[in-house]
């Protein structure tokens, strides 16, 4: 019994050491390999650094401007007299109450509206010394004018009231509106609730453009 003991004890330690050592052979022979492959790698790495660097330069950074504001509540008009005027942007009259107006999901929908965005873009900034329609620093910062092959397109320019005397030109610049507006709903502008249960609004502006997400929120 002894005997057997001590024979299994042996086995046990030879599998062991072959064990560990075809282990050290596996991986003495895959640093060989490697090594054997070693400027293959060194080409591979070398390639892969240079892209990445090439288009960390080339990426234009992302600039957020975030806008945190309290909606108030209450019953008494005061508290619908501070929202009057964004009510009017939309062509609201809170004349005549609306109390429910700016309550649960209205306040958000409102920011998101095609009024509020065009009448923001319709609005003038002082960008660097110089007054400039937000509509048409997006249209430049975008480089939109280059995709616009007819001279009617690239030479347009835009009133704050949006207000042509030609039916032919309001239509064109009601339908460039659209479209922007349409982009800036789906991939510039953000506007929720970090919590439900609360009346906090947050109002974020995503854009290549610092000075546009700034003026825009």
């Amino acid at each position: 019994m002894a005997q057997e003991i001590v024979s299994n004890s042996k086995n046990n330690t030879q599998q062991g050491e072959l064990g560990l050592r075809d282990l050290i052979l596996s991986i003495r022979n895959w640093i060989g390999y490697l090594w054997s492959k070693k400027w293959v790698i060194i080409l591979f790495g070398l390639l892969g650094g240079a892209l990445g660097l090439g288009y960390a330069f080339l990426k234009k950074p992302v600039y957020t401007a975030t806008t945190t504001f309290v909606l108030e509540t209450g019953e008494k008009g005061g508290g619908l007299s501070q929202y009057a005027g964004l009510a009017a942007m939309v062509g609201i009259d809170l004349a005549g109450g609306g109390g429910g107006l700016f309550q649960g999901e209205n306040i958000l929908e409102l920011y998101r509206s095609r009024t509020m965005i065009s009448k923001t873009l319709l609005s003038e900034a002082d960008i660097n010394g110089k007054k400039q329609l937000l509509i048409d620093r997006f249209i430049d910062g975008n480089k939109m004018r280059k995709g616009w092959k007819k001279p009617k397109l690239k030479n347009i320019k835009f009133a704050p009231d949006n207000t042509y005397e030609n039916p032919t030109q309001q239509l064109l610049h009601d339908s460039i509106i659209s479209v922007i507006v349409k982009a800036i709903d789906k991939g510039y502008l953000m506007v929720g609730k970090p919590d439900k249960k609360l009346n906090i609004i947050n109002v974020s502006v995503q854009s290549t453009d610092e000075q546009f997400a700034k003026r825009f929120q």
